[in-house]
Formats: structure tokens, sequence, C-alpha cells
């Protein structure tokens, strides 16, 4: 099977994980690939923040409570 690497070689490092090479194929650079594999808990976002956050909240109690099925 032939292929082409999308991604420039980077002199200092050879050999990505398929997941890194799929990173940098689209374009991302390899402190934004180390980063995404080191967050920290000041990268988490208040989930509050999302439009009806509160309301899907409120309507997934309220299901849970009556026993009917979800399905995610």
């Amino acid at each position: 099977m032939e292929y082409q690497l999308i991604a420039p070689r980077i002199p200092d490092k050879t050999n990505f994980t398929p997941v890194e090479q799929v990173f940098l194929n689209r374009g991302m650079s390899l402190s934004d690939i180390e980063h995404y594999f080191n967050t920290s808990k000041k990268d988490i976002l208040n989930p509050e923040l999302l439009d009806n956050m509160q309301q899907g909240a409120e309507m997934l109690i309220k299901h849970l409570a009556a026993g009917d099925k979800i399905f995610i």
C-alpha cells in the first residue's frame, strides 16, 4: 500500500503516533498537540457557559426520575 505523508517532516522528531500524524496533517503545531495530550484544570470551561445547559440538566433529571429511557 502506498501512502504519502501530508505534514512536513520535523527534524527533531521522526516517529509520530498515528494520532499525532493526523493532527499534523490537519495543521496543528507540535506545541498544540503536546498541550492537547497534557491538559490541566485551567483548560476546563464552566459547562454552564453552553447554551441551554441548565434546561438540559433539568430535563435529564426529570426523565431519570420518571424512569424514562434515554438515548445518547
